[in-house]
């Protein structure tokens, strides 16, 4: 299936397709310097067994550069890499008013910080483009054995039926995450945009 999309924000998202796999889907992508994307939501419920009321509709939110463009001289930042983003991301939320969604950050360059910030920045501007609220759930943390870091987000409609009682579980997760050897400090934010 192939959608073309007008403006979001300032600048054009591109057009992009959707491919299922395993009953996930996947948008592929294209930019004008030959860089393929994939911004994939896969089934999460694995990660939440012990919380049956987050993981009864529950996604984890994936982007990745499947291929690197072709070209000698590339620009370093593409806004309407942005752009596509949160047009399908605004697509998702508007047509699963039930679903969360899952953003945990890569961690094995060490940038997931870099990551996280963007991450956050996106989610505010997104915020503003959607036509409902999305409530962000923040933990953040590391191991005191291994100082490993951690971040993760997790974005849930207003809509949602389960929303009073998946930010209940949120703080469920968090204590057991510092009875786990995390420390105390551990960041529990929930804000509603």
């Amino acid at each position: 299936m192939n959608y073309t999309h007008e403006e979001s924000g300032s600048f054009r998202a591109y057009d992009y397709t959707v491919e299922y796999r395993g009953g996930d889907k996947e948008y592929l992508f294209q930019t004008e310097s030959g860089a393929h994307y994939s911004c994939y939501f896969a089934n999460a419920s694995a990660y939440f067994e012990d919380y049956p009321l987050v993981k009864d509709d529950i996604v984890t939110f994936g982007l990745k550069r499947t291929s690197q463009s072709k070209g000698f001289f590339v620009d370093k930042y593409d806004a309407r890499i942005k752009a596509t983003v949160f047009q399908i991301l605004c697509h998702v939320i508007e047509m699963y008013p039930e679903r969360s969604m899952l953003v945990m950050y890569d961690t094995s360059d060490g940038r997931q910080r870099n990551r996280k910030i963007t991450f956050a920045r996106w989610y505010n501007e997104c915020s503003r483009l959607l036509k409902k609220k999305v409530t962000r759930i923040s933990i953040s943390g590391s191991s005191i054995w291994s100082g490993e870091k951690f971040d993760m987000m997790l974005l849930v409609p207003n809509t949602c039926s389960k929303l009073e009682q998946i930010k209940l579980s949120a703080f469920e997760i968090r204590d057991e995450l510092i009875s786990k050897g995390y420390p105390p400090t551990l960041e529990c934010r929930i804000e509603c945009k």
